[in-house]
C-alpha cells in the first residue's frame, strides 16, 4: 500500500519520533557550542560551504581598543587565502568609504581581513519604504 510509506507530517506523535531519533544521533547544541568556541563547523557533509574552518577572529585584549576593533572586522573566508590570485584582496572602488584602505593586516589575511571605516554605520532595522521614496524624490 503506497499510502502506508507515506509519513504524517501532521501527526504530533511520529513528528516527535522522528525529532528524538534525529536529535539523539546529532546534538545540535553540542556542535553549534563547538562552532562558536573554535569557528570549525563538525558536518558529515561539509553543507555545501567552501569552508569548514576559520569562522572566527580570536579577539585580541592587548588594549581596550584593539578589542573593540575586533567587532568591525570583516573577514573574506580562510577559502580565499588559498587562492593564488590577487583580484580577490583587492579594494574595490564600490567599497570606498565602507572598508578601511589601511586597517589591514600584513602576511597572509593582508586584504581579507577588512575593518570597517569609522563613519560607516550598520542600521538595525530597515527604513520605512515611505521615508526612502520621499528621500529620493525629485525636488
Amino acid at each position: 500500500d503506497p499510502q502506508a510509506a507515506v509519513p504524517a507530517f501532521d501527526d504530533a506523535k511520529w513528528f516527535k519520533s522522528m525529532f528524538d531519533k534525529v536529535a539523539a544521533k546529532h546534538d545540535v547544541g553540542k556542535r553549534l557550542e563547538h562552532f562558536l568556541a573554535t569557528g570549525n563547523l563538525v558536518s558529515e557533509s561539509g553543507l555545501d560551504l567552501q569552508q569548514t574552518a576559520g569562522f572566527t577572529i580570536v579577539a585580541e585584549r592587548l588594549n581596550f581598543w584593539r578589542y573593540l576593533s575586533h567587532y568591525r572586522s570583516i573577514h573574506r573566508g580562510a577559502f580565499f587565502a588559498q587562492l593564488r590570485t590577487t583580484t580577490v584582496r583587492k579594494l574595490l572602488p564600490d567599497a570606498w568609504g565602507f572598508l578601511c584602505p589601511v586597517h589591514t593586516p600584513d602576511g597572509s589575511p593582508c586584504g581579507l581581513l577588512n575593518h570597517l571605516t569609522r563613519v560607516c554605520f550598520i542600521p538595525q532595522a530597515s527604513a520605512d519604504r515611505a521615508e526612502l521614496l520621499a528621500a529620493v524624490a525629485p525636488q
